[in-house]
């Protein structure tokens, strides 16, 4: 017996010092191994942290007017565990929130394992007061951001839009997104069992963003968006668009398309066709408003002058198994007439005969088919037909502007050359990204004011550009007609009619480009469609001082 009790001491008395050895050695490893675990698991059951949301900064135009800022509003968040417990908050916080008791509380539901949710983001102050009245512990308001856009439609594509969390999401709200955004703050606070806050432990201060200064006058984008819209309606079309560039320095006055969209409404579903815009993000092969261009090149390039005559009877070119032609049998014209009276064979004569390194040129100097500048995002390079031999119609059909393609924006600065008589300035749309020595001689400034002549003579007369007449004002430019290229195919029956000019013709302050894209086949060319909303911009601007 006294051997049978005396094991079973020892027994136990060895198997609690097992377990004490256990527990320490587990005690131990704990603390030293498994610390910044433990650490982490606690906190995630007691410890929250709130996002709080820096002031976004201000888009401005030009002349300091604002063309989005963000204004103060609520975001009302709760715990859905504790907000399901009281039946009778719910329907008191849905009154106010303007939705159903029954909506909520499935959403409640839906998140009761959160201990963070948001009943309604961007509440004005009187909704806001209203859920503040309420007085439920459960219910809480925090300080945030909407953003508001007073240049509207008119702007929308050029500054882009915000989400929910006001991230930038399209255009310059994209672009400088870091710049616009500041820094976010945050607070750490305690939570009990109940995930009711029981105190504050930590906050920092969030840090406004900075503003962002564009070359945009908000008043000339206005004129050019209405400018669009009535020609838009007057000619049937999908859409148009239009930029327009100050002459003095290269800077975006107005860029602008229509339709557009209300950048403080989400649009419905999946139509994000209005977003895009199309100044900067689309490639368009420019026809016959290349040809001042392609004629620059010839009168630098060969031994025709301004004098030289060029034979187009009987109206059309064959060349190869290719006929170029021309809308009417123009017959014997000067060069000066050959922009006039927009003839594609005689640029494709004049072209032919003239040094085969226009393709080079263009690279060279206009970076045509190269790298240039960005200004916007999703903005393309420009794209030129690019093998060792072209053919001699491939070459015809580049003089009129077919087989390369290009933005808008690309279009308007070809213009920018003629109007700063052949010096190639890059384009900005924030001034501080403007290039104060990127100037380059690109032509003769003589050749440029010849070229520039003759632009003005298709706006009198017998030009194809009369209806881009402005009562006082001297106008020069030209029109272009092109077909839609769709899955590789020219489109017979749809058309892109567009025109570039400058004005005033002897001091060129602006120079502005119009695309309309599908107009009705009775307005279809450029002359008809184009012309005509650039004379409305170019009146309409001179009383913007």
């Amino acid at each position: 017996m006294q051997l049978g009790k005396r094991i079973r001491f020892w027994f136990l008395g060895l198997l609690w010092v097992a377990v004490i050895i256990a527990m320490s050695v587990r005690l131990v490893y704990l603390a030293a191994y498994q610390r910044t675990f433990l650490l982490g698991q606690s906190k995630a059951r007691v410890e929250r942290r709130m996002s709080l949301t820096a002031k976004r900064g201000r888009i401005l135009d030009r002349n300091g007017r604002v063309l989005a800022m963000s204004k103060p509003v609520n975001d009302v968040w709760t715990s859905p565990r504790l907000l399901l417990s009281d039946d009778r908050a719910i329907g008191s916080v849905a009154k106010v929130l303007n939705v159903s008791s029954d909506a909520l509380r499935k959403r409640l539901h839906e998140n009761q394992h959160r201990d963070f949710y948001y009943l309604s983001r961007n509440i004005d102050d009187d909704v806001g007061a209203c859920i503040r009245d309420l007085k439920l512990p459960y219910v809480n308001l925090t300080q945030s951001f909407a953003r508001f856009y007073p240049g509207g439609k008119a702007c929308a594509q050029t500054v882009g839009i915000v989400n929910i969390d006001g991230d930038g999401l399209e255009g310059l709200e994209y672009l400088y997104d870091k710049t616009l955004s500041g820094e976010s703050g945050f607070a750490r606070y305690l939570i009990n069992p109940f995930g009711e806050t029981i105190e504050s432990i930590q906050r920092k201060e969030p840090v406004a963003g900075e503003d962002i200064q564009l070359s945009i006058d908000r008043s000339i984008q206005y004129i050019a968006y209405e400018a669009l819209k009535d020609g838009v309606k007057a000619t049937g079309a999908k859409s148009a668009l239009a930029l327009v560039l100050d002459v003095r320095d290269g800077g975006i006055i107005a860029a602008t398309g229509y339709p557009s969209y209300n950048p403080e409404v989400k649009l419905a579903g999946s139509n994000t066709r209005p977003l895009r815009h199309k100044v900067f993000t689309d490639l368009y092969e420019p026809g016959s408003t290349f040809k001042p261009i392609a004629l620059a090149y010839i009168l630098e390039n060969s031994r025709f002058s301004k004098q030289s005559k060029i034979q187009t009877h009987p109206g059309e070119l064959k060349i190869g198994t290719n006929i170029v032609k021309d809308v009417r049998n123009y017959g014997l014209i000067s060069l000066d007439d050959v922009i006039v009276r927009s003839s594609n064979v005689a640029m494709s004569k004049l072209m032919l005969a003239s040094s085969r390194d226009f393709i080079a040129w263009l690279k060279q100097r206009f970076l045509i088919g190269q790298k240039d500048v960005r200004v916007f995002p999703g903005e393309p390079m420009s794209a030129i037909v690019d093998k060792p031999n072209v053919s001699d119609f491939e070459l015809a059909t580049l003089s009129f502007g077919y087989g390369l393609s290009m933005t808008p924006l690309k279009l308007g600065s070809l213009y920018l050359t003629l109007a700063n008589d052949g010096l190639y300035m890059p384009t900005y749309l924030v001034k501080s990204m403007r290039q104060s020595n990127g100037q380059q001689r690109v032509m003769r400034a003589s050749t440029a004011r010849e070229i520039n002549q003759m632009l003005h003579k298709t706006t009198i007369g017998y030009g194809t550009a009369r209806r881009a007449r402005v009562s006082g004002i001297n106008v020069a430019g030209k029109t272009g007609t092109t077909h839609v290229l769709e899955n590789g195919a020219y489109q017979e029956d749809r058309y892109v009619a567009s025109f570039a000019g400058f004005f005033p013709y002897e001091s060129p302050k602006y120079v502005v480009v119009v695309i309309v894209e599908e107009p009705d086949k009775s307005f279809h060319f450029g002359g008809q469609a184009a012309a005509p909303i650039f004379s409305k911009i170019v009146f309409n601007s001179q009383f913007i001082s």
